[in-house]
């Protein structure tokens, strides 16, 4: 449901309850001050067994006994439980985020409101944007949705907000951003050397509400197999590994022998443990299903790999699936009207999964499937130079491009993807056999550095 004002309903540019800036910053959110003034919503969770939320926010002048109530209903609002209580005396200068375990309120349908004290001081103030409520559905850390309660437009966007009046521009987040304090597992990004990362700005986005960092999401990477690796564990040293299944005959593992797919596991998703966070992926919060189909050498037969996006579709709830990245190419130009490896791709994509692939590293008009497929984002590679400023890029002279028999212009985007430095799967793997000088020198052996279009679809 829309969020609605409580102990008044005079909308949201007036009153106690209304959306301003947040307390002198460029930073646009929801006020609150007045006795018992607030809002509140109704969310569905069905089937969740956990629940965490996240809060921005900031307290103004608040006294000794000041305080606003975050509380919980199970029964429709006929019954309020208070879950967390951010009181005084304070004045925070600076804006503050919170994260808690709420899976003793966890219920199918909840509502949530945010409420000032009955004996709220006239001076006391409290500011608040980005609630981010996380359900977790069955055991362990996988996650199968997340909800996302904007009381204005997110970072980027122009979208309805609170109640449908105001908007923020990426603009506005980001200098805002630059003088808030993180206090969610905050990166530090001062070490950070993966320019491909700072090209896409997607560290930007991992210290500021609401940390887009992949967490919960599931990435089904259908590659050689990827091998355990410190970077690819969560706070807890537990393996973001989710899943492993294995469709190379033969083959007695799933780890990665040649060394392919734990390289793009990691520009996807590596943490930078074991680089003190020099060398990061794109999301390092995700988890990753890893899905094998070629062998030690980086081949394999097309059967395999459609049955390996079968898997993908029959556990794409249990693993929340959300991406399946295909940095893999056929050796046989086809219709994507008669190829199986397209056909298997598009089941993906009709149930609501993102299938990105690689272009292909043959240059110009050679888009072999599933590169041809308009369902798919194809991705090719350009040269950042190793610069984060995307003004002197260019498009990798490897990298396929051109018309697909079917008339589709390809590739749909590209990315960074040369001397993309991500993980080693082990010392002894064949790509490191073939590429002794491609090893990062440190770091107690964990990188090696890889170009192509393999590399660009996994950005």
């Amino acid at each position: 449901s829309a969020w609605q004002e409580i102990g008044e309903s005079d909308g949201p540019n007036e009153g106690n309850v209304a959306v301003t800036s947040f307390w002198g910053g460029a930073l646009q959110g929801l006020r609150l001050q007045g006795v018992q003034m607030g809002a509140a919503r109704s969310f569905w969770l069905d089937g969740a067994q956990q629940l965490h939320l996240g809060i921005a926010y900031r307290r103004k002048d608040f006294a000794d006994t000041d305080y606003v109530a975050l509380e919980l209903s199970q029964d429709g609002g006929a019954t309020w439980q208070e879950a967390v209580r951010f009181s005084g005396a304070a004045t925070d200068t600076e804006i503050q985020y919170g994260n808690y375990d709420l899976s003793a309120y966890v219920a199918s349908e909840m509502m949530l409101r945010l409420v000032t004290a009955p004996a709220m001081s006239a001076d006391g103030t409290f500011y608040v944007d980005a609630i981010d409520v996380r359900p977790l559905y069955g055991t362990g850390t996988t996650a199968t949705t997340r909800v996302f309660l904007p009381l204005v437009a997110g970072a980027g966007e122009a979208k309805p907000d609170l109640f449908a009046a105001t908007a923020r521009t990426k603009e506005a987040a980001l200098v805002s951003a630059s003088a808030i304090t993180c206090n969610y597992y905050c990166f530090d990004l001062s070490k950070l050397k993966s320019t491909y990362i700072k090209a896409i700005r997607a560290d930007q986005l991992w210290n500021v509400a609401p940390y887009i960092r992949g967490w919960g999401v599931g990435v089904a990477v259908v590659d050689s197999g990827i091998s355990p690796h410190p970077d690819l564990t969560d706070y807890n040293g537990n393996s973001r590994i989710v899943a492993r299944v294995n469709f190379v005959p033969n083959a007695a593992l799933p780890d990665d022998f040649y060394g392919h797919g734990t390289h793009v596991a990691g520009t996807i998703a590596g943490r930078g443990v074991s680089s003190g966070g020099v060398y990061m992926g794109v999301a390092p919060e995700a988890n990753i299903i890893d899905v094998k189909v070629t062998d030690d050498y980086g081949m394999g037969n097309t059967s395999d790999v459609v049955a390996g996006l079968q898997w993908i579709y029959n556990n794409r709830a249990t693993y929340n699936i959300k991406v399946a990245n295909l940095s893999l190419n056929s050796t046989v130009p086809e219709s994507y009207h008669v190829s199986a490896l397209d056909a298997a791709l598009e089941v993906l994509w009709f149930n609501r999964i993102v299938v990105v692939v690689s272009a292909g590293n043959e240059g110009k008009e050679k888009l072999y499937p599933p590169a041809n497929d308009p369902f798919a984002i194809v991705v090719g590679s350009m040269d950042d130079k190793g610069t984060a400023d995307i003004a002197d890029d260019k498009l990798s002279s490897f990298s396929a491009y051109g018309m697909t028999s079917d008339g589709f212009l390809k590739p749909d985007l590209v990315a960074p993807g040369q001397d993309i430095v991500s993980l080693l799967a082990s010392d002894d793997m064949n790509l490191k056999k073939m590429l002794p000088l491609n090893s990062v020198l440190g770091y107690e052996n964990k990188y090696f550095k890889m170009s192509g279009t393999s590399m660009a679809s996994a950005v």
